[in-house]
């Protein structure tokens, strides 16, 4: 800490060249659309079979499964939970 100057705090360096990290920070939209796209197909499946199960006894089991996929959604849930409410854009 000697050698930085006065009022700046010591940066960590990483050993990661930066074509390396430019590539391993890119952003890919193909992985959350897989994800969304299974996340539907498992919702509308457990949804059917839910509402095919409507008064009987497999009901209770039908609707706990498509609860618990619905409920089971953290990444499309938490971005608007997560954007403070005066946000700026800039």
């Amino acid at each position: 800490m000697s050698n930085t100057p006065k009022g700046r705090a010591p940066w960590y360096r990483t050993p990661v060249d930066h074509t390396t990290l430019k590539r391993l920070v890119q952003t890919n939209n193909r992985i959350g659309l897989v994800y969304l796209g299974g996340f539907v197909v498992a919702l509308g499946f457990f949804g059917y079979l839910a509402f095919l199960s409507i008064d009987t006894l497999w009901s209770i089991p039908a609707f706990l499964t498509y609860g618990g996929v619905w409920f089971s959604r953290p990444q499309l849930c938490m971005k608007p939970v997560m954007v403070p409410p005066f946000a700026v854009a800039g």
